[in-house]
């Protein structure tokens, strides 16, 4: 029950800054934006989350995250550790996997959101000296705060959204060189851009068998 209440609670807080970035482009005359933001809003919403079986991904709030900017590079994981790859068409069915995640409650607070990969279930991602790892999280405060972060509105474009660290507060989730680091930012668009991500629809819903 708590469970499925935290994730309703983060897809309501999606749906809300979804609703307010169309009400913006609109105010501004930017249709095509609101337009387009509408879309995606309406894909997102198509997520279902339910009590059943609350371990299949595809019913909890399974994601993908896109580098903004960018038509076929998401968020993924390769030998461990967070980083963008490129996934299109062509791609495998394991590495689609490994570009898909579940939205759960934060590990360090339940207010807030962590990572569990789709085909690896038993790890999260986890800031460790400032890198991005895919770990199986103890039960210690300091490894939980790690794997928790806050969905903000996108530093480049409020219709996308960044991922600040709980415990490292100003430090966002950056795209560096096609690895993932928590820093802090220095407000220069670069940063902004690197730090943007669009949350998609999952690109894949079947676990990989282990």
């Amino acid at each position: 029950q708590q469970y499925l209440a935290s994730a309703k609670k983060a897809k309501s807080m999606m749906a809300l800054e979804y609703e307010k970035a169309v009400s913006l482009y609109t105010k501004s005359l930017n249709i095509a934006k609101a337009e387009q933001v509408d879309a995606e809003a309406k894909l997102f919403a198509k997520a279902e989350i339910s009590k059943s079986d609350s371990n299949q991904a595809s019913k909890t709030g399974l994601v993908s995250l896109k580098a903004f900017g960018t038509e076929d590079f998401f968020i993924c994981h390769g030998d461990f550790l967070g980083r963008v790859c490129k996934i299109d068409d062509n791609s495998n069915k394991e590495n689609k996997r490994n570009a898909t995640f579940e939205i759960v409650p934060g590990l360090g607070s339940r207010e807030q959101i962590s990572f569990r990969s789709l085909n690896y279930d038993d790890r999260h991602f986890k800031h460790e000296d400032y890198q991005i790892k895919l770990i199986k999280i103890g039960t210690d405060k300091g490894s939980r705060e790690n794997a928790t972060f806050k969905m903000a509105k996108g530093l480049a474009d409020e219709s996308a959204v960044s991922l600040e660290s709980f415990n490292y507060r100003s430090h966002y989730l950056r795209n560096k060189k096609g690895v993932l680091h928590i820093e802090k930012s220095d407000g220069s668009k670069r940063f902004n851009y690197d730090a943007t991500f669009v949350i998609t629809k999952a690109l894949s819903e079947t676990p990989s068998k282990k």
